[in-house]
């Protein structure tokens, strides 16, 4: 929880396409290895 020793709160943008196999993966393990995980949504690719 934030507000606690050694606890954080991390925001990151990537630009890749939530499609590709690999971003997949990451999200997944990001998912597995963090207490929370929130997915915030993507752009709309040009």
């Amino acid at each position: 929880m934030v507000g606690h020793d050694f606890e954080f709160l991390f925001f990151f943008e990537i630009e890749a396409s939530v499609r590709d196999p690999k971003v997949v993966d990451m999200l997944e393990s990001l998912e597995h290895s963090c207490r929370s995980l929130r997915y915030l949504g993507n752009y709309q690719e040009i």
